[in-house]
């Protein structure tokens, strides 16, 4: 599933708006996905996806 955003993320004109997010994805994978099923983490990979192809 990561590395399906991540390969959707490269192709995406905004990538270099990414680089300012990685801390927070580390953020997300070191603490939420700890505490989270992998649906909700999934919905909010998906909204993260749809809010950069808008």
């Amino acid at each position: 599933m990561l590395f399906l955003l991540l390969r959707l993320l490269l192709q995406h004109p905004g990538f270099p708006l990414l680089f300012l997010m990685l801390p927070l994805v580390n953020l997300a994978e070191t603490s939420w996905v700890l505490t989270m099923s992998e649906s909700e983490v999934s919905v909010i990979y998906f909204g993260l996806y749809k809010l950069l192809n808008s």
